[in-house]
């Protein structure tokens, strides 16, 4: 019987190996399905945001003083308030570009030891930049001009559409909220995604009580910021997903 043992002891090592294998396979893919998932996802949040950028587009190309613009723009301006004028003016300037950029840092380097990954330095720095790179772009090819200098309470020499802040605030505050999105669960999820989408309409409406841009730029700088995160995102979809099989329960 002793002799017998050794067998029956290896014959229960293969079954355990095959067991755990078929596990892992499994896991792997459960794994793909979940990424391909979110990329589907992801891949129609890019192709809904870049429809509605074009439509805004074609309407500054077509009509770039148009009736709806000027009632928002003077909306905000006409009820502005003298003691909120200097606290908007800093606010609005603490989201420029290089404030930007530094809040991005931090961002990567924050989530990236939290996580434990080197994903969130691709996917926060690649949605900046490119997000940066195509406001830039559709600026200077557009050429629409700001609203008038007289009411502005700050300062700007560069084109109105889109809105630079509105681009950099939704770049940053979309991928912030992707990359955190496998460490969190469902109500953290809403909680940040609440913040970040409030800060988003602060920077967004600041950019229009300071009367430095038309309703059409901030929206289209917001969709632009979001669907470049979205974009990103589609692309490296393994920053959604979690990489141990124990977290398989839920997508």
């Amino acid at each position: 019987m002793s002799s017998l043992s050794p067998r029956k002891d290896t014959h229960e090592a293969r079954t355990s190996t095959r067991e755990y294998v078929q596990t892992m396979d499994d896991a792997q893919a459960r794994l793909a399905l979940i990424t391909q998932y979110h990329r589907v996802r992801l891949l129609g949040a890019t192709v809904g945001g870049l429809l509605l950028f074009l439509g805004l587009l074609l309407v500054n190309v077509r009509n770039p003083q148009n009736a709806v613009d000027s009632f928002i723009w003077n909306l905000f301006v006409t009820e502005r308030e003298s003691w909120a004028n200097k606290p908007i003016e800093i606010f609005t300037s603490g989201f420029n570009t290089l404030p930007d950029w530094a809040y991005a840092v931090v961002a990567i380097v924050i989530i990236g030891l939290w996580r434990r990954s080197w994903l969130p330095l691709v996917t926060i720095g690649l949605t900046m930049l490119l997000s940066s790179g195509a406001m830039v772009l559709v600026k200077n090819i557009l050429d629409r001009q700001r609203p008038p200098l007289v009411d502005r309470l700050v300062h700007e020499t560069t084109f109105s559409f889109p809105s630079g802040h509105s681009t950099g605030i939704a770049a940053l505050c979309v991928s912030i909220f992707l990359a955190c999105y496998v460490v969190l669960n469902r109500r953290a999820r809403w909680i940040l995604g609440i913040l970040l989408g409030l800060l988003m309409l602060a920077v967004a409406c600041s950019r229009l009580y300071v009367g430095v841009h038309w309703g059409s730029d901030v929206l289209a700088g917001l969709t632009l910021g979001t669907t470049t995160a979205c974009l990103v995102y589609a692309i490296f979809p393994a920053g959604l997903v979690k990489q141990s099989p124990t977290i398989y329960t839920k997508v």
